[in-house]
């Protein structure tokens, strides 16, 4: 049984919808943090789009992109409260332990991949996994180099950098660690 757009559009939007009502009750500053990182990477995205036109960044797929920015943090559902609200900055084995939570996003994903349509889940997959990776390797989870970071989770690791350097916010890591 084959799906209509308007049907993938809809389940897209209740799997985002969900996913983000988990992540907002475990945390409140992160309703704030999923809007500015939303309306960050649908700018960038438009952009992108409209000075690269042979890059096919289509409408559909900037919305899918936009819709995977709302969780990108996913797995710090995983990651123990005492951590998430931490006041001032994570001691070295606290922010290891934050890390994981791209490994535990990605999962969350791929559990749900069987009511996804593949781009969706792959594009999220892609964000949840990768969106700390860094273009010169020092990031994580897995230290990729420039181009083997998925163009989506780069799109919305500048909107979470973004953020993470305009906004206060309840944790701090130090600023080397962000970009």
């Amino acid at each position: 049984n084959v799906l209509t757009d308007r049907e993938n559009q809809y389940n897209r939007e209740n799997h985002i919808d969900f996913l983000q009502d988990i992540i907002i009750q475990c945390n409140a500053e992160t309703r704030e943090h999923i809007w500015y990182v939303e309306n960050y990477t649908r700018i960038l995205a438009r952009v992108f789009a409209g000075l690269f036109p042979r890059s096919r960044m289509t409408a559909r797929k900037q919305e899918i992109i936009v819709q995977a920015s709302h969780i990108h943090d996913i797995g710090k559902i995983a990651i123990p409260d005492i951590i998430l609200s931490k006041k001032g900055r994570m001691s070295g084995f606290e922010y290891e332990l934050m890390k994981k939570h791209t490994i535990k996003g990605s999962q969350i994903i791929r559990s749900m991949s069987w009511n996804m349509d593949k781009d969706f889940e792959r594009i999220c997959y892609n964000v949840c996994l990768y969106h700390h990776e860094k273009h010169d390797g020092s990031g994580y989870p897995y230290k990729l180099v420039g181009n083997q970071i998925p163009f989506e989770a780069s799109l919305v690791k500048v909107a979470d950098v973004y953020d993470a350097l305009t906004r206060k916010r309840q944790y701090k890591v130090k600023p080397s660690e962000l970009c």
